[in-house]
């Protein structure tokens, strides 16, 4: 009796560790066909930005194109500023801009006192100084979680 008690829960546990992997390996296709789904619709996205850059290059274009005929009629006459009418009885003004002023140096010319300086913490020899038992008040470790992930490997690699 004791004896059939043993072989049904052996039974029993093999079948519950049959139907765990069962759900892992179906929990698991689930990750494989979202990240494939995932896959299929960054390549869609990245074609339809490529064709908006594409289109938005040819209408940048064509606003060039069409402020190079009005500067080039307001030149012919001389006009640095006009008032033309627009919808709704409002006018829209036509002008040239102050232009901008803009620095231009030479970088490995330019004196000490005339630039930024940057301070940047040394991440690498902060972490080996740590590593090395040092204790501070300004630096410490930070662990973030771990997460899941997968790769495919070899069966005679396992």
């Amino acid at each position: 009796m004791e004896e059939e008690d043993g072989d049904i829960r052996s039974m029993t546990q093999t079948a519950e560790i049959s139907l765990h992997e069962e759900y892992i390996q179906a929990a698991f296709d689930s990750v494989l066909q979202a990240e494939a789904d995932l896959v299929e619709v960054e390549g869609r996205l990245s074609k339809a930005v490529a064709l908006l850059k594409t289109e938005k290059a040819i209408a940048e274009g064509r606003v060039l194109m069409a402020w190079k005929a009005v500067k080039a009629l307001m030149d012919e006459t001389g006009e640095a500023e006009l008032m033309l009418p627009a919808n709704g009885g409002t006018w829209n003004k036509v002008y040239y801009t102050t232009p901008r002023q803009k620095v231009i140096v030479d970088d490995d010319a330019v004196p000490d006192e005339f630039c930024k300086i940057e301070r940047k913490p040394k991440l690498r020899e902060i972490g080996e100084m740590l590593e090395s038992g040092a204790s501070v008040n300004w630096a410490r470790y930070e662990t973030g979680e771990s997460k899941l992930a997968w790769k495919n490997v070899k069966k005679g690699a396992i």
